[in-house]
């Protein structure tokens, strides 16, 4: 499966389940992907982070430049701390 043809809340949903074929998401190039980005709330990236954390399969993430506010970067964070997996 092209995972450049599922959408954001999918790709989510497959992090946090730990999809092996997840291993690259691009979140900088599509209209889609930053309205899904900017409707993320602190707690969703900081969920997002976490499961992140406990992906065994996810090495690069990218996402539009000034995606995040201070805010919602610093909740990522929270949540990624432990990632193991994030080149």
């Amino acid at each position: 499966m092209d995972i450049r043809r599922v959408a954001p809340s999918q790709t989510v949903q497959r992090i946090k389940e730990n999809d092996p074929h997840i291993t690259v998401i691009n979140w900088n190039r599509r209209e889609r992907d930053d309205y899904f980005i900017q409707s993320m709330t602190n707690k969703d990236w900081e969920e997002l982070g976490r499961d992140i954390s406990s992906n065994a399969h996810l090495k690069d993430l990218t996402l539009r430049e000034g995606a995040l506010d201070y805010r919602k970067m610093s909740s990522f964070f929270r949540g990624l701390t432990n990632s193991s997996s994030i080149k």
